[in-house]
């Protein structure tokens, strides 16, 4: 961190700008199997937008403010071309997913007052059928990602994929495109895209890393830490733990809500699959 300049407190997003830093000035970034830290989320959708927009507005500035000097020297930064692509890609995508949605509402009304019911019901069996493989793939990934990560201890979390696979990435989208313009115009008028804020000094005991000289990697755990975490101490056992009553009550019906638009897509998908020839025109 010494050698790129420290945080970058101007960055929304230091820690991204820190890495792209440090790729730049000739440093790689392994990865490590064996370190394993644990880390609070949001859990009120709140709190996840507010996470989010920060994200996004910090990856646009990111993006915006290093992209052209490494686009300068593409061939000495060919390691974060692919990140750059990716990152731009990303961003395009986002708007045009939003767009596309308008457009998609937009031409289901007209036909519905058109009374077009054949396109109408054309447009929602496409629809269930890219939704039905969306949701297929990912609980074949989540359910695999569950199985390396820990033998399969979380699941049962299982449960709660609809949300994440229909509701949650879409988030990323939204912030993204409700942050773009705001963001450009930080970086076109040279102001900070956010303030990094310590979260003070912390009592580190005899022999942190802190406090020594050398700069060796960390591959054991070292003595200062006294105990030792699982995940069982720190993961909220959202829905399966000892909630009331009517929490459950109102997390169950999510759970039925998310399956039954996980369900839907499939069997639009295999009603339209068996009664595409039935008037011999196709879908």
């Amino acid at each position: 961190m010494i050698d790129v300049g420290g945080r970058h407190a101007e960055q929304p997003t230091e820690d991204i700008s820190i890495a792209w830093d440090m790729q730049q000035a000739g440093w790689r970034a392994l990865f490590a199997p064996h370190i394993r830290f644990f880390l609070d989320v949001p859990e009120r959708l709140k709190a996840l937008v507010k996470q989010r927009r920060r994200w996004s507005s910090g990856g646009i500035y990111v993006l915006l403010t290093k992209g052209p000097k490494l686009l300068r020297h593409p061939v000495t930064n060919f390691r974060m071309m692919p990140v750059i692509l990716d990152y731009g890609i990303s961003i395009v995508w986002s708007f045009l997913y939003w767009i596309r949605m308008a457009l998609f509402l937009l031409t289901q009304v007209y036909f519905a007052v058109a009374q077009n019911w054949e396109r109408f019901w054309h447009n929602w069996y496409m629809v269930g059928i890219f939704v039905a493989i969306q949701m297929v793939v990912g609980l074949i990934q989540l359910t695999t990602a569950s199985y390396y990560n820990d033998g399969d201890k979380t699941l049962k979390y299982i449960v709660f994929a609809p949300w994440y696979m229909l509701v949650y990435w879409m988030v990323n989208t939204w912030t993204v495109v409700y942050e773009f313009i705001p963001t450009v115009a930080k970086v076109w008028n040279r102001r900070d895209g956010g303030t990094w804020r310590s979260p003070g000094a912390l009592h580190q005991p005899a022999g942190h890393p802190f406090c020594r000289k050398a700069r060796s990697a960390m591959t054991t755990r070292p003595s200062y830490i006294r105990h030792h975490v699982d995940e069982e101490h720190v993961t909220v056992d959202w829905f399966f733990g000892r909630q009331r009553l009517g929490t459950k009550a109102t997390q169950l019906v999510l759970v039925l809500l998310g399956w039954f638009f996980t369900v839907l897509p499939v069997v639009i998908t295999a009603s339209a699959l068996l009664n595409r020839n039935n008037d011999n025109r196709g879908w």
